[in-house]
């Protein structure tokens, strides 16, 4: 990340305000709409039975000004997770029943062909309709959560 020149560390510690801070965070609202992905990040690990697992954090931009109005930011953003299946190779396994929520975002952003190369990192700045959901967070705050993707 490049180093911002105008920020002084000493002075933003020194900085006092009084104002008191949020402590309620406000996801985007729970309903549909007109989204972009805005990032694609992969990650892995080991589960607690010593089984390793892959997923693709899929994060979108949210393309409404209503949600934006009420959230004031101008990129309001919910976070799908799709967990994969790969091969031992470590390729995704396109195999019956597997990577099937995947295959759904693929065909929802027309990505889905046979026959034609693709990556994860195709999915960038592709658009469609989404469904956001709530669920609770670590500390028991509602998040947005993408559960459902269509063609726009």
């Amino acid at each position: 990340m490049a180093e911002d020149s105008t920020f002084n560390a000493e002075q933003f510690i020194g900085a006092q305000s009084d104002q008191a801070g949020e402590t309620k965070f406000y996801p985007v609202p729970v309903g549909e709409y007109l989204a972009q992905i805005d990032k694609i990040e992969a990650r892995g690990g080991i589960d607690k039975n010593g089984n390793p697992w892959r997923a693709l954090d899929v994060l979108w931009h949210i393309l409404d000004d209503a949600v934006k109005a009420e959230l004031q930011t101008e990129k309001p953003l919910a976070r799908q997770n799709i967990f994969v299946n790969v091969t031992p190779q470590g390729g995704l396994d396109w195999g019956r029943n597997k990577n099937i929520a995947l295959g759904r975002l693929r065909e929802a952003v027309g990505q889905n062909r046979p026959g034609r190369p693709w990556s994860p990192t195709h999915l960038q700045g592709a658009m469609a309709k989404v469904s956001v959901i709530h669920e609770p967070d670590q500390n028991g705050d509602p998040r947005a959560v993408v559960n459902k993707v269509a063609s726009a």
